[in-house]
């Protein structure tokens, strides 16, 4: 589903030089794998993320992406692929204020060439809020859902279009501890379902739920084992005891 080959990226600072942030990274993830990629605040991650959601180009290096070369594509290209591959899901929710739960899931479809998606756009909407859990939330704004409730519309809008990747960005960050582990346990549920999910995260007892977790820092990869403390939160994990 995602391969990188050699991917750099490096960036001006006024005054100081260059800064290089991605240091020839190769990773791959297949198709229906869950992945989480953590490192401290100034490890490259956001830059990495940034690159796989084709919101930022790498200096050099190769990237492919469902099968596509996306490194040297236009803006306009990556747009498209961007709209029909990937669904995005952040610490902060970026809900419309205006708009109801099924409102704000809809939107994208307006902007989807999927010729697969046609009819009721709200229909596909309401489907996909059920799929979260949301049926009975449809036509609530944001200002009266729970923090938890508007993360979920929010992965809900990123699954309307039936990306092949999910790409989610510290998204427990703005949550209680409650409403983190059941947005957790959406994304396990979406992962058993078939759906390919990217987790960027600084927590590694978060990353340690992932079905393979990999660490970046100073702008390259590591397998997850080379990590003693995310080796040891996995453990604990899968033990079911509590760290």
């Amino acid at each position: 589903m995602i391969k990188l080959r050699k991917i750099s990226k490096s960036y001006q600072r006024p005054g100081e030089g260059e800064l290089k942030v991605l240091n020839e990274v190769d990773f791959e993830v297949e198709r229906g794998e869950f992945v989480a990629i953590v490192g401290p605040s100034g490890s490259g991650k956001s830059t990495l993320m940034n690159i796989l959601g084709l919101l930022d180009t790498p200096d050099s290096g190769d990237y492919e992406l469902a099968g596509s070369e996306v490194s040297s594509l236009s803006a306009t290209e990556l747009a498209r692929i961007r709209n029909s591959t990937i669904g995005f899901v952040f610490q902060q929710f970026h809900l419309l204020p205006r708009t109801t739960a099924a409102e704000n899931v809809e939107l994208p479809l307006v902007y989807s060439d999927n010729t697969s998606i046609s009819g009721d756009t709200r229909k596909k909407a309401i489907d996909t809020l059920c799929r979260v859990g949301l049926e009975d939330r449809l036509t609530h704004y944001p200002s009266e859902l729970s923090g938890g409730q508007q993360q979920r519309v929010a992965i809900a809008r990123a699954l309307v279009n039936d990306p092949d990747i999910i790409l989610a960005d510290e998204p427990t960050g703005n949550l209680d501890q409650a409403a983190g582990s059941q947005i957790m346990d959406l994304f396990r549920e979406l992962n058993d379902a078939g759906s390919t999910i990217l987790l960027i995260t600084h927590d590694p007892q978060l990353a340690s739920q992932a079905s393979r977790v990999v660490y970046i820092d100073n702008g390259r990869l590591s397998a997850a084992g080379t990590n003693p403390l995310i080796h040891s939160l996995r453990q604990t994990h899968q033990h079911g005891v509590s760290p």
